[in-house]
């Protein structure tokens, strides 16, 4: 997308609100915009815009540019400039006709929207760069060795269970020539209730629950039998107005259609 159809669908959005005060919301949207234009070289790739994937970085910098703190309405503005650039890039995405889904390399993971790839041993130092809202997620190897699996991996007994399955189990369901093994959600509509977590909730719950601790998060309990687990990257792509579920159903069926009906590695349903 351009800057200006982000900033155009930016204000669309403002004017659907019937602000009390729609020009001062509209000032800071050109200020903010005049901004990301002259930093073109950072947000910008062959014309097309790329936010960094904080809004409090480009907020940060906002501020540093513009030598005071920001108001209200600059906040505000810059909000629903990373709202409006999700459901953009979503919108992108959803053509498959335009946009061929694949799964190979991080690189094809980027360009449909994911962001972070931040190796495991990095999250569980700290997760905080983990964005605080609803969406999909992914786990990626980028090693080209064969995996090693473990008998016995890190992941925790929720419950008393026994978390680890046959070192058969794991082989039948590892998936070559794709860097995913795992695709999931966070914060999606189940049984018609929108439940309360948030990408980094619940990515923090995985990441407790690979390091021993006895936490609900038996999801991809697989990627814990990997020998290479610390070194597993985690990528997002927060949501902030779609549903992260029916997003997560829709790139497992695109995955089984490239892999001849295999799941990825660690989803043992859709």
């Amino acid at each position: 997308m351009t800057l200006l159809q982000l900033t155009t669908a930016v204000q669309t959005e403002l004017d659907r609100r019937n602000l009390k005060s729609p020009k001062t919301r509209g000032n800071a949207l050109k200020k903010v915009a005049e901004f990301i234009a002259i930093q073109a070289s950072e947000h910008s790739v062959n014309g097309h815009i790329v936010l960094p994937s904080d809004k409090n970085m480009l907020k940060k910098n906002y501020e540093c540019h513009k030598g005071a703190v920001l108001n209200g309405a600059e906040s505000s503005v810059i909000n629903e400039i990373y709202n409006q650039y999700q459901l953009l890039k979503m919108k992108v995405m959803s053509f498959p006709k335009t946009t061929e889904i694949r799964f190979k390399a991080i690189n094809d993971l980027r360009q449909i929207g994911f962001e972070g790839f931040v190796p495991v041993s990095d999250l569980w130092k700290d997760h905080s760069v983990i964005p605080n809202v609803k969406g999909v997620y992914m786990v990626v190897r980028t090693a080209n060795n064969a995996p090693e699996f473990l008998t016995e991996g890190t992941g925790g007994f929720f419950k008393g269970k026994d978390p680890n399955v046959s070192l058969d189990v794991l082989r039948a369901n590892w998936v070559n020539d794709t860097c995913v093994i795992y695709i999931g959600q966070a914060g999606g509509i189940k049984n018609g209730k929108q439940p309360q977590s948030t990408l980094r909730s619940r990515l923090k719950e995985y990441l407790r629950f690979g390091q021993g601790k006895p936490v609900g998060h038996q999801g991809g309990c697989y990627i814990w039998q990997l020998k290479d687990a610390a070194n597993l990257l985690f990528c997002w792509m927060p949501l902030p107005e779609d549903d992260p579920r029916t997003v997560e159903l829709s790139f497992i069926s695109s995955f089984k259609k490239c892999y001849g009906g295999h799941r990825p590695f660690a989803n043992r349903k859709d």
